[in-house]
Order: C-alpha cells, then sequence, then structure tokens
C-alpha cells in the first residue's frame, strides 16, 4: 500500500521518468523507421533506374510501409508502377506523395513527368506551373519540367 507524501512523491517521479523514456524510445523508433525507409528507398530507386520494377516496387513499398511519409519513396512507386503498366496506381502514389509532401520539387517534377509520359498535358502543365511557383523560372526543375512539356507526350 502507498502511503504518505514521500512515497507518493517518488511514485510520481518514477512515473515521470518512466514516461520520459517512453517518449525518447519512440523518438528513437522513428528515427530508426526513416534510416529502414532511407534504406529501401535507395535501394528501390537503383533497381528502378536498372529498369528492374518488380524488385524496386517491393523495396519501395517496403520503404513506404517504414515511413509512410516518404514522399520520395511514394513518388519512385509511382515510376515503378508507370513502367510495370499500372497507370492508376502510379497515379494514385504520385497523388499521395504530392499531398505528403507538395512543396518537395523533386517529387513535383517526378510527377509531371509521368503526366508527361501518359500524355496528360494539362497535368503536366499544372506541376509545371506549380514549380514556377516554388523555385521560379530558372530552377533546373522547372526548365526540365518545361523541355518535356516543349517535346510532347511519351518522349
Amino acid at each position: 500500500m502507498i502511503t504518505g507524501p514521500m512515497n507518493r512523491m517518488r511514485i510520481r517521479i518514477l512515473l515521470g521518468c518512466a514516461a520520459m523514456m517512453l517518449v525518447s524510445f519512440d523518438a528513437g523508433a522513428a528515427a530508426s523507421r526513416q534510416e529502414l525507409s532511407q534504406r529501401w528507398l535507395s535501394s528501390g530507386r537503383a533497381q528502378t533506374v536498372a529498369g528492374n520494377h518488380l524488385v524496386a516496387r517491393k523495396s519501395l513499398e517496403k520503404a513506404i510501409v517504414a515511413d509512410p511519409a516518404n514522399a520520395l519513396a511514394l513518388a519512385w512507386l509511382g515510376v515503378s508502377c508507370q513502367k510495370l503498366g499500372d497507370a492508376e496506381a502510379a497515379a494514385k502514389y504520385f497523388r499521395i506523395a504530392l499531398e505528403v509532401e507538395p512543396d518537395n520539387r523533386t517529387v513535383v517534377l517526378m510527377a509531371g513527368k509521368a503526366d508527361v509520359s501518359a500524355g496528360e498535358m494539362a497535368d503536366a502543365k499544372d506541376k509545371l506551373a506549380r514549380l514556377q511557383r516554388l523555385c521560379g523560372a530558372a530552377c533546373p526543375e522547372t526548365q526540365e519540367l518545361d523541355q518535356l512539356i516543349a517535346a510532347g507526350p511519351g518522349k
């Protein structure tokens, strides 16, 4: 039985310490999940570039499970899905990536490139306008998407 002010004080201190340990453990776990997500992203990106889209898709899905807010993993998964012919999934992953990080220039560029490849020129122009608002006409992402749009779909 807990009685007396000293015992109640000790219990409060112990509970406070336990709460602090849980918070620091949770912060450490979050950092570990983000690091794991970055490793899977790196693997998935390399596999996508190498043309191994099924392997890339699995790696990128693992990156997203580890950190659902990894916008780059979502965008690269969109690229892999597009290369695998799953336009519906690709559009979904690009949309989610843009919701997670609407001002990430790389994500906007990747989504715009996908729009151009799919012949969705109005959507690509919307992404171009977003890039112009984010970083101006002279930034590399804006220039790259502008050139792709000028060249036309499928280029």
